[in-house]
């Protein structure tokens, strides 16, 4: 269809940036299109929940209720955004990078009454979503080909190098608009197809199922990274297979349009109820609780970890009937246990006896975090207690093995809901905060299922009455509530109207009735969630834990965890206590971990001094002494340095510490022509030169490449590094950017610092990249060690960054400098 001219220049812009692309294939984007053509969805989980929902709800007797929830489904409040939004979008493009577009929005600690909280969430919503859509024009890509496969012919592949590393990241359920490059013959291939014109101009919308990495096949012949996408009716597939496309990606706004429905819901509460859940000023006053010691759980936990096991066990033994009472808050750095007291705490609730049976849903913003709490919960409870809910879109190949036993799937093998009655039995109900809204899909809500119990009750006396009949005694179960707790770990990592979408699922407002109570875990001095809108960063990247430990108390301090300032933005020097009036009223509220369970003692001591107001501990006894192999192996590093700064310090040095930095002056590289995912990538080659000499020292000394991760703070810095490994085979060595680390450890960590060049910071700091002015993303790379931290910067900016200033300063003292020095 091309020709071999033509084909060169394609294959030349399909590496470049849009504004290199030839205006022919640009205008393509631009033509209207006579038809469009829709690829096989894949597996959907709403036409299951149509299904449970008609036979569970609207096949019961006619309510006799004002409720109407056998005709009004309850996902009327889902907000569905068209693909022709994207479209209008598109002339705005320029108007929103131009440096007149600033925009002003209001935070969620700011509003004024629960109307102008919704307000102000669904504006910060709407600008991020723009902005992702924007950001996701970058990914065009110009003349490339699709493979289909004989085997499956509903999937096909697109090869595009890079795209498995793009940022944002392309995720299962983005939309892909993909346009050949000339009119097709539609007419010849569709029987009864009607058209004006012997050839169409069609544009073709499909589905992204997963994005492959690349890799060497074994005849070291290098694959580039692949899209799979759904495709076409195999009647269909032969007329494409010669055309090159245009291809545009649109992000997936299911977790939008999640959010918005969560926040429709909080309109319709009451009130009083949403006060109290989002702003509270009054901590819950109960008696005292003393739990069964019987259980074999939590034996080993701290003072703190008891405490707040000992926090929920409370509140379960002395429900509320008349309001949601404030969320409980556990919060603590990385390896002081949050994940295992949360888990103590489920386990030990459910073996609580009382009026009530204890229901639980887990969630968490990842499902890499839900798979992890699955795991761990799956040595104790089994596949009928037990229950990890996937969206029905999510590739079966992308579920770890042990998960499975856990889930449910349909005779397509996607993922589906269990019948009622198991779902009904289910003590545990693991998922992601997004997922959880096909709770509320399906009618299973708390407060839908007390209106079904209300309206069978009622019903049954009706029918009662009409026999002339006289019922003794009462109907049980009334008053019970579904689930009795909901559980979010890594809550600092959910927006706050993320998280909501839960809260939509288990808060009932109406009286009378057990209400539900919830905890939230995680560390806000970790990172935020991803936002991509520097307008909305602000609004947005403050979660509602963050938020909540920030609230004004009445009668006490300013504020809970303190407002930030110019001198505590970085070190939040104030203790983090979640209390309202005394300094005891925090007992039924939160707990702060501050013992650490993990790795050398060493390693605390910069994260604690930085980030933790100089409170964090280790279990570890000793400090001065280490692991032989790990002493060894810091000898060798040491040794291929000819510069230790400074040389003095032989009183001060502290040899058995796992702690290294080696100073680096390097240079700068955009490779912004040379990536399609930004303008934002850096590299430094020699700082990635001297990560693989490292890598094979260690490797050379015993250490296992799966055991090693390196971080870094650009994506191509990662890109680099991961070339160089590969190519002296140490590709089984993890290298990601510091958000890839999130809730990940390794026992060697080597970081990259990458930035060289101090007149680029301000730019960084202002796009909220890198690792310079950037305290939640520092903390992570700090953190992540279990043996060995080993740093790779430029100490001569280094020392101008007020966090790297006191890290330089630490390693001076104790002898950990090599390398590079700073006169």
């Amino acid at each position: 269809m091309t020709t071999p001219s033509s084909k060169k220049g394609i294959d030349d812009a399909s590496l470049l940036a849009p504004c290199f692309v030839p205006l022919w294939l640009r205008q393509i984007n631009t033509y209207p299109v006579n038809q469009v053509l829709h690829t096989r969805d894949p597996p959907n989980m709403l036409d299951h929940i149509i299904r449970i929902y008609q036979t569970s709800v609207a096949s019961c007797p006619q309510c006799l209720c004002k409720e109407s929830h056998n005709t009004r489904r309850p996902w009327i409040f889902d907000s569905k955004i068209p693909i022709d939004y994207y479209y209008a979008l598109g002339p705005q493009a320029a108007i929103r990078t131009s440096p007149n577009f600033r925009p002003s929005f209001k935070n969620a600690e700011d509003a004024n009454g629960r109307c102008d909280y919704v307000n102000i969430l669904n504006s910060l919503l709407r600008e991020e979503n723009e902005e992702k859509m924007i950001l996701y024009e970058n990914f065009s890509q110009y003349g490339v080909t699709v493979q289909t496969d004989p085997k499956n012919p509903h999937r096909a592949t697109i090869e595009i190098p890079g795209i498995h590393d793009a940022r944002p990241s392309i995720q299962p359920g983005d939309k892909m608009l993909l346009r050949p490059h000339y009119p097709v013959p539609l007419a010849n291939y569709l029987k009864g197809f009607q058209s004006n014109q012997q050839r169409d101009r069609v544009e073709i919308r499909a589905e992204v199922i997963r994005t492959v990495r690349g890799r060497s096949n074994r005849k070291g012949e290098r694959i580039n990274d692949r899209v799979i996408l759904t495709w076409l009716d195999s009647k269909l597939v032969p007329l494409f297979q010669s055309f090159h496309f245009n291809v545009r990606f649109i992000p997936s706004n299911i977790v939008h349009q999640r959010c918005l429905a969560a926040l429709t819901w909080l309109s319709t509460i009451k009130p009083a109820i949403a006060k109290e859940l989002l702003y509270p000023t009054k901590e819950p006053i109960l008696p005292d609780y003393s739990p069964s010691s019987d259980s074999c759980h939590g034996k080993d936990l701290n003072e703190k970890q008891s405490a707040f096991v000992q926090m929920v066990l409370t509140r379960t033994a002395h429900p509320s009937m008349e309001t949601v009472r404030p969320p409980m808050v556990l919060t603590g750095p990385a390896g002081t246990g949050k994940t295992k007291t949360l888990l103590v705490s489920i386990l030990r609730t459910l073996e609580m006896e009382g009026d009530h049976k204890k229901r639980i849903l887990v969630c968490t913003p990842s499902h890499t975090a839900a798979d992890v709490l699955t795991r761990r919960l799956g040595q104790y409870l089994s596949s009928k207690q037990l229950f990890r809910m996937y969206e029905a879109e999510r590739p079966v190949e992308m579920v770890p093995a042990e998960m499975l036993q856990f889930t449910r799937q349909g005779a397509q093998g996607g993922f589906t809901l269990p019948l009622i009655k198991d779902f009904l039995a289910f003590q545990v109900i693991v998922c992601t905060c997004s997922d959880a809204h096909i709770f509320n899909q399906a009618g299973f809500s708390n407060r839908l299922l007390r209106v079904r119990r209300n309206c069978l009750a009622t019903y049954i006396q009706s029918q009662i009455q009409r026999s002339h009949l006289k019922m003794s005694g009462e109907i049980l179960g009334l008053q019970e509530t579904h689930f009795t707790h909901l559980f979010i770990d890594e809550a600092a990592q959910a927006t706050e109207p993320e998280t909501l979408i839960p809260l939509s699922v288990v808060v009932d407002d109406e009286p009378n009735s057990v209400k539900v109570e919830i905890a939230l875990a995680g560390d806000p001095r970790q990172l935020s969630p991803n936002i991509y809108s520097r307008w909305a960063a602000d609004g947005l990247q403050t979660s509602i834990l963050e938020r909540l430990l920030r609230l004004p108390s009445l009668g006490g301090r300013s504020h809970l965890m303190g407002p930030p300032t110019s001198s505590t933005w970085t070190t939040m020097d104030e203790l983090i206590e979640y209390s309202f009036q005394r300094e005891d009223d925090h007992k039924h509220l939160s707990v702060f971990l501050t013992m650490s369970y993990r790795g050398h003692p060493s390693l605390l001591i910069v994260p604690s001094k930085l980030f933790y107001f100089d409170k964090l501990r280790s279990i570890h006894p000793t400090i001065n002494n280490c692991e032989d192999k790990w002493c060894s192996v810091m000898r060798e590093i040491e040794s291929m340095s000819k510069i230790a700064y400074p040389d003095d310090v032989t009183h001060t040095k502290q040899a058995s510490w796992p702690i290294h930095f080696r100073g680096v002056i390097g240079h700068d590289l955009s490779v912004a022509v040379e990536s399609f995912w930004g303008s934002n990538s850096w590299s430094n080659e020699q700082e990635a030169e001297e990560i693989l000499q490292i890598v094979q020292t260690m490797v050379r000394e015993g250490v296992s490449t799966q055991s090693i991760g390196i971080m870094a703070a650009f994506r191509a810095q990662v890109l680099l590094i991961r070339r160089l490994l590969r190519s002296h085979d140490l590709g089984a060595v993890n290298v990601g950017m510091v958000e890839d680390y999130q809730s990940v450890e390794r026992e060697v960590i080597v970081l990259s610092l990458t930035r060289s060049n101090e007149s680029f910071v301000p730019f960084d700091i202002s796009r909220r990249v890198g690792l310079y002015m950037q305290p939640k993303r520092v903390n992570v790379a700090l953190t992540r060690a279990e043996k060995l931290l080993i740093v790779v910067g430029n100490p001569k900016l280094m020392k101008k960054d007020k966090l790297w200033g006191e890290f330089l300063l630490f390693c001076r003292h104790y002898g950990c400098w090599y390398g590079e020095v700073d006169s």
